[in-house]
């Protein structure tokens, strides 16, 4: 979905005034259109549906998924579960409970909603987020040991970069958030200076992704404008400078003290390109380490698997590494036309589909604990899908087989 209003092909009728300027603005935005859409489209509202995003969706997703639970626990879903109550461990049940309506979310966190919000009329059932700024606090602090230990910086440069990075910090703690932003993007572009680097996004390209504007060119074709039912006066942008803008006082502002409660209630996958520096490995393991949760000594303590493409069963599963703690391993998947209902997914006619896998190739390493999965995609950077579409197929549809199949979920 092209959101904030003002990106991709959809147009701020009020000119900036009527872009967000928060998380909590852009996620009442996208409620109001997610229940549009399924409102519309009511065949489709018992579907499964997974919030999926990348970059900067490390803030967008936990927004808006926590939005969409606090919805349904302030319009009237059961009371069974306390907002003030913390769960011991996060349990498969209650993500099920949750996409079925039947169960209110457990919610440590409450953000003040628009008056009359209406429960949601669709089923959440997980959130993937790709190579996300989530905590930029932590995140920032991570730079200089990244570059360091790519072999992109000697120590006294690796000094340099951690002293600027600590002055991020200290704005940060200041609230002082446009000023904050402002030095992120200085020491963005001195790390780039200094290393020669294309794009800190992927440590081996020899120019940014996508510059020729490939993706932009082809999306304000008029025969596409007019297959995809968009505005033919609007110009489609991949970076909207009107929305960056608009949004600047909210880019150093940390979603972290979310995901507790996401992970209380529906799975949560996180996945990262080997050759991301800035919002790559290092950065996100950086705040899931700080991050405090019922599970975070047990997802501490996997030592975390290989990932083979050729292997018979698809690795991922909800709750753990071991058998002992989660579900049976899941295989890659495809469906056929005759499987999918008006009502929802029939997990139980979904087939394996390898053709094409290369034997035994490792993609990558995993480890999961509780609703929390972690996958670090080999030979990628911030763009997973482009740098290993392959991976990044096999690797969603296996994890959400997971989430279904560890939820229960049934057509």
């Amino acid at each position: 979905m092209d959101q904030p209003v003002g990106s991709g092909y959809s147009r701020a009728t009020n000119g900036s005034s009527s872009i967000p300027r928060d998380e909590m603005g852009m996620a009442a935005h996208l409620y109001a259109a997610l229940q549009g859409f399924f409102t519309q489209h009511h065949s489709l509202a018992t579907r499964p549906l997974f919030i999926t995003g990348e970059s900067y969706a490390g803030k967008y997703v936990p927004s808006i998924a926590h939005y969409i639970l606090q919805a349904q626990l302030d319009a009237g879903a059961s009371a069974a579960v306390a907002s003030t109550k913390t769960t011991s461990e996060p349990t498969t049940t209650m993500a099920t409970n949750i996409a079925a309506g039947t169960a209110a979310p457990a919610l440590r966190f409450r953000r003040e909603l628009p008056t009359g919000t209406s429960r949601p009329v669709f089923r959440l059932a997980g959130v993937a987020v790709g190579n996300g700024l989530t905590d930029p606090r932590t995140q920032t602090q991570t730079l200089a040991a990244a570059a360091y230990y790519a072999g992109l910086l000697p120590p006294a440069l690796r000094d340099e970069v951690a002293g600027k990075a600590a002055a991020v910090v200290s704005l940060i703690d200041e609230s002082k958030w446009l000023e904050a932003h402002e030095a992120r993007e200085s020491l963005r572009s001195f790390i780039a200076n200094v290393t020669g680097l294309a794009t800190m996004f992927d440590t081996r390209r020899t120019e940014e992704y996508d510059p020729t504007k490939t993706v932009d060119r082809f999306l304000n074709l008029p025969e596409v404008k007019e297959a995809m039912r968009a505005d033919a006066t609007v110009n489609y942008s991949s970076c909207s400078g009107v929305v960056r803008d608009a949004m600047a006082a909210d880019v150093m502002r940390s979603v972290k003290y979310l995901i507790p409660d996401l992970l209380a209630n529906i799975p949560v996958l996180l996945y990262q390109g080997q050759y991301d520096i800035l919002d790559g490995v290092a950065s996100v393991t950086a705040w899931l380490s700080s991050l405090d949760w019922p599970d975070k000594a047990a997802f501490a303590s996997v030592k975390g698997q290989l990932w083979h493409l050729g292997e018979e069963g698809f690795p991922f599963r909800l709750g753990g590494n071991s058998d002992a703690q989660g579900a049976a391993a899941v295989a890659v998947v495809a469906t056929t036309a005759d499987t999918a209902t008006t009502s929802g997914v029939g997990v139980d006619s979904l087939r394996q589909d390898r053709s094409g896998d290369e034997q035994r190739e490792v993609f990558g390493w995993w480890r999961s604990a509780g609703h929390l999965t972690q996958v670090v995609v080999y030979r990628a950077g911030h763009m997973v899908p482009h740098d290993q579409p392959l991976a990044a197929q096999r690797m969603m549809e296996g994890w959400v087989l997971g989430a279904l199949e560890g939820n229960r979920w049934r057509s």
